[in-house]
């Protein structure tokens, strides 16, 4: 029996880290024999054939509909034969979706990207989201404002049928945590695209200039460019440490050492990234948007900011940084809820349970 896990896009991040979990999950657990389509050369493929995983890159990214593409799905499809396929994003579930064969699919929503467009443009994604999700056994969430989302831009029909299940983290796999009380060094931890909003962080940064705080941006993407010459520009370059892509385990020895994590996202799923912060004692500053509040509640667990709100993100960022009791109140109550709330170990009961059933149907 073959399953065959789907993700476009296989650089270092949230979702690749997902399937990657999927993987390790499915083959410890079920008598299968695990596949991984992804772009060609990308990190998750040498990452998933070191789990054993059989492994297949495709160029992905020429053009969402380059028959090309199709057409070699179609053939890996047709030559597996996988009784179940598993695709994470539209640029991979829209053509699986046509070229899936016999096989169950699964299509994972990791955040709708619709959310940023407008126009033909925003009409376009959302019928693409419709077609994958009316050829699919099971449309999965990661959080409840997606599937929201799904349901006011009529992407679910009458007969979807639809799970939620929030991502988890490993918590056994984490460093240790290094809370420093009193710290100012700020952190950005995901890839530097428009979407992430990188380049507010230089001037959250700017506007902290006076209080000695520093920032750390983990993450590789098209914005370093700019996030280089913004930083020269505001004469930040000597408070501002750019690490590039780095694997996840140095990735998270560096979170654990920030004082602050920021994620001043313009649109989200339910990120990696600042679960991992409050597991790890790092108390985090986020947009009040997509998933992000089903992870943080305001005041309690980290703090939300409204809209690109500067100022809103300085004060809050100085609230945790100024050795006050609310930073240790936060750190406390934020690792209490993610053990509660988003282990792997529930998410991955979960998953399990629907491949179960989907195989036992077929």
């Amino acid at each position: 029996m073959i399953i065959l896990q789907a993700v476009a896009d296989g650089r270092l991040g949230g979702g690749t880290t997902h399937v990657l979990q999927l993987i390790e999950a499915l083959g410890a657990a079920l008598p299968a024999e695990l596949h991984l389509v992804s772009d060609a050369g990308s990190p998750a493929l040498a990452e998933a054939a070191r789990l054993g995983a059989v492994c297949h890159g495709l160029g992905f990214f020429s053009s969402r509909l380059d028959p090309r593409l199709w057409l070699r799905l179609g053939a890996l499809v047709r030559r597996l034969g996988p009784a179940l396929i598993h695709a994470h994003g539209a640029r991979a579930g829209l053509p699986l979706a046509w070229t899936r064969g016999r096989a169950a699919l699964f299509y994972s929503v990791h955040g709708y990207h619709f959310v940023g467009k407008t126009g033909a443009a925003r009409r376009l994604a959302i019928a693409a989201e419709r077609l994958c999700s009316a050829r699919a056994a099971r449309t999965l969430f990661v959080c409840q404002h997606d599937r929201r989302l799904a349901e006011e831009a009529g992407i679910l029909g009458p007969r979807s049928r639809c799970a939620v299940i929030p991502n988890g983290i490993d918590l056994a796999g984490l460093p240790q945590a290094q809370d420093t009380p009193g710290g100012r060094t700020l952190g950005f931890l995901g890839r530097l695209e428009a979407v992430k909003n990188p380049l507010f962080l230089l001037d959250l940064l700017a506007a902290l200039k006076d209080h000695g705080h520093r920032l750390v941006v983990i993450g590789d993407g098209p914005l370093m460019a700019a996030l280089r010459q913004r930083a020269a520009a505001l004469a930040l370059a000597e408070r501002v440490e750019l690490t590039g892509s780095l694997p996840r385990a140095q990735a998270l020895e560096r979170l654990a050492a920030l004082d602050v994590l920021v994620v001043p996202s313009l649109w989200e799923g339910m990120p990696l990234a600042p679960l991992e912060a409050m597991a790890l004692g790092v108390p985090v500053v986020a947009s009040r948007v997509g998933g992000l509040p089903e992870i943080i509640e305001d005041g309690r667990t980290g703090l939300l900011i409204d809209g690109l709100d500067l100022a809103g993100y300085a004060r809050a960022v100085r609230r945790l940084t100024d050795g006050s009791a609310l930073r240790a109140e936060i750190v406390a109550r934020a690792r209490s809820e993610v053990a509660r709330r988003f282990s792997w170990a529930a998410a991955r009961q979960a998953y399990l349970g629907l491949y179960r059933e989907a195989l036992a149907i077929r």
